[in-house]
């Protein structure tokens, strides 16, 4: 499969090379094919504007230090309150958000090298997180296409719409349950 990763990284430098390094690389069986923000509000605009697979997210505005902007968190909160995207921090100063690691965030700091990036991005493409969460989007949208185009399109009746439309929110419960027990 191929998995779309958003490398939001202000330092060009650093943004370039992992982008070339990454670059149609497989790994767990999945071909990376990676863009890059150059600021945290131009990843924030390619976020809402594209479906990514993982988003790869420095946390400081320029140079890494306490005083620093951690802007990286405010990017993590607006992709928590709008989509559903694993994160990975890559940063040259982590100690204040390793307790954000989990099955969905990771945490890799710039001075432990890319090895430590691809381990990362390993782990959470191994997870199936991704997947699954690109396969439900694909159901719930084939499902609407379905409902809408070959039964509220082709029965154009009120009565009908209301019964349909109760029958569809059963039927959509039922595909989930389907979907997910088959996975289980």
């Amino acid at each position: 499969m191929n998995l779309k990763v958003l490398f939001i990284e202000d330092e060009e430098r650093t943004r370039e090379n992992l982008i070339k390094i990454f670059d149609q690389e497989v790994i767990a069986e999945n071909t990376i094919f990676p863009s890059g923000a150059e600021t945290f509000e131009k990843g924030m605009e390619m976020i809402r504007e594209a479906d990514y697979d993982v988003i790869v997210l420095d946390l400081y505005k320029g140079q890494p230090s306490e005083e620093s902007e951690k802007l990286g968190l405010e990017v993590l909160e607006q992709i928590q309150s709008t989509a559903f995207i694993p994160v990975i921090f890559y940063s040259g100063l982590t100690k204040d958000i390793t307790h954000l690691a989990s099955e969905i965030v990771g945490v890799v700091n710039k001075g432990d090298g890319v090895e430590k990036l691809r381990s990362e991005l390993e782990r959470i493409i191994s997870s199936n997180i991704a997947l699954i969460k690109g396969q439900i989007y694909g159901h719930v949208k084939e499902s609407l296409r379905k409902y809408f185009w070959e039964t509220v399109h082709e029965e154009r009746s009120v009565l009908f719409r209301v019964k349909v439309m109760f029958r569809w929110g059963i039927y959509c419960l039922g595909e989930l349950q389907t979907h997910f027990q088959k996975r289980i």
